[in-house]
């Protein structure tokens, strides 16, 4: 079943939902996410997902699956004869877009390849983890080699094979771990299933106003209950939107006053005969919950953009935003996605750090760069904040400490150049897998060597790729699939796996030891 803002149950204007909500005490809310979800006093327990989607396809290249051959070539001549026999084409040095001297959105990047120090090969970056200002020296402020050394847990899984070259099949495959039928998805996307699996524990889920949140990005409940249903956002607008009661949507003032006059009053409990199916005492419940959700003002923690507070100016100077910045730019969504880990706002959130995408066919190296630096600056300040602020009791350590993020998108770029400088759509892929659960340092799966980077068996009982070549001798050896990363979140939050039904959690990656 997917979910959009146009097409969930009931289907309601924005208008009608908000005045209802807060007339009704919101029951709809309350019943759609449980009991106790609608309204926080604090987070709460529980881990926390955040999964960030860099839309149109990335350079692997660049960024989570580096080559070094380039750089031990003493000419150009020298590097075109490793470029005929790899098939692979960095261009960092030489050759069309060399990264020398290149020059995107307002960095200069070096034709290097980062290994973070205290990680082990062959964890590393492209040259796309770490603009520089012109004499080679790091920007100021936190990046993804940085943090790494810091020590942030971070695990690159390479050699995806997302097994098709178009946008939509591609994003929805990993969202869900299914493949898409033409261009539809179908099964449940990862945080539902998360939210799901934890649901059910005694623990239950965390206290937080929705469980699942999903802004930009679209969510799939499938065969699963609707409360764990996300809660889809098209803009940071729609969140202010539900949280405080803007003039527009306030009844009579003679309304109003009664029903203050009516939350504020206490009734007398029901007894089981009056209310058997306890459906009284869940809308009381819910109106209790909107009145302190409204009286909270939790909307101001995000109109950090306009907001004169002190607390709103930090989050621009952090994430290097001002009252006139896009809300759709990957720094403001970055604070957004910190907000809603650091004020309960969801524990699994869902969104794309880009409206424009990445997609480049026509540029080289730093007309790509140009599209995917910002993403990964908003990433690392977003994986900063989270590291430097305290988690909210009963949790100890950082929120990060206490927060996996998932970085993905639909595939890669081909590893050699098109006829007009660029590179096109590439099936091998890789994501980033950063926080709780997550084993530092380290790299599951790879791309070949020779041949034009396309994916590496994996054996998933040995835990390590095959040798390059080699060919599956069992069912346990094969290809890296976006299923195995949900069967990996799943296995790292203690949860059955067995819905997946081809699935297999790459233990390698996680903390938790096999079961």
């Amino acid at each position: 079943m997917r979910h959009c803002p146009s097409c969930s149950s009931p289907k309601v204007g924005r208008r009608d939902f908000l005045r209802g909500a807060a007339a009704l005490g919101a029951f709809g809310l309350a019943s759609r996410f449980g009991q106790n979800r609608l309204f926080a006093q604090a987070p709460g327990g529980g881990r926390r997902f955040l999964f960030v989607y860099v839309p149109g396809g990335w350079d692997q290249l660049l960024f989570l699956d580096p080559r070094e051959f380039e750089l031990a070539a003493a000419t150009d001549a020298d590097y075109q004869k490793e470029v005929q026999r790899t098939q692979i084409d960095t261009s960092y040095r030489y050759g069309i877009g060399s990264l020398v001297g290149a020059y995107a959105k307002g960095a200069y990047f070096q034709p290097t390849v980062y290994k973070p120090a205290g990680t082990t090969a062959p964890f590393s970056f492209g040259p796309g983890a770490v603009p520089t200002a012109q004499d080679g020296t790091p920007l100021p402020g936190p990046n993804l080699v940085s943090l790494a050394e810091r020590g942030v847990p971070m695990s690159i899984v390479r050699g995806i094979n997302m097994g098709t070259l178009g946008h939509q099949p591609g994003y929805v495959y990993f969202l869900t771990g299914e493949p898409a039928v033409g261009s539809v998805g179908r099964g449940t996307s990862m945080p539902i299933r998360l939210a799901a699996g934890l649901g059910e524990q005694a623990q239950g889920l965390a206290d937080t106003i929705v469980p699942v949140l999903a802004m930009g990005v679209e969510s799939y409940t499938g065969n699963h209950p609707g409360r764990y249903g996300a809660f889809v956002l098209q803009n940071m607008g729609d969140v202010t939107r539900m949280l405080r009661r803007e003039p527009s949507l306030l009844e009579h003032p003679d309304v109003e006053a009664a029903l203050a006059t009516y939350a504020s009053a206490r009734h007398a409990a029901l007894t089981t005969k009056e209310d058997p199916s306890g459906l009284l005492r869940q809308i009381g419940e819910g109106q209790g919950r909107t009145a302190s959700l409204f009286a909270s003002d939790l909307a101001a923690r995000f109109d950090f953009l306009t907001a004169g507070d002190a607390v709103s100016a930090a989050v621009r100077a952090k994430y290097e935003l001002n009252a006139a910045s896009d809300l759709a730019s990957p720094g403001a969504i970055a604070a957004f996605a910190a907000q809603t880990v650091k004020y309960g706002f969801a524990q699994f959130a869902s969104v794309a750090f880009t409206k424009n995408g990445v997609d480049t066919h026509g540029t080289s190296n730093p007309g790509h760069l140009g599209n995917l630096w910002p993403c990964l600056r908003a990433l690392s300040q977003l994986v900063d904040d989270l590291a430097t602020t305290p988690a909210a009791a009963p949790l100890q350590g950082s929120w990060m400490d206490n927060t996996t993020i998932v970085v993905f998108s639909e595939f890669a770029r081909t590893p050699l150049h098109n006829l007009i400088k660029g590179r096109d759509h590439h099936f091998t892929s890789s994501c980033l897998l950063m926080g709780a659960g997550v084993k530092p340092g380290t790299v599951v799966g790879g791309s070949t060597e020779v041949g034009g980077m396309q994916p590496r068996y994996y054996d998933f009982g040995g835990g390590a790729l095959l040798p390059d070549g080699a060919k599956p001798a069992n069912e346990m050896q094969r290809y890296i699939l976006p299923e195995d990363i949900g069967a990996t979140l799943l296995a790292s939050a203690g949860l059955s796996y067995a819905e997946y039904r081809n699935g297999r959690p790459l233990w390698a990656a996680t903390t938790v030891a096999p079961f």
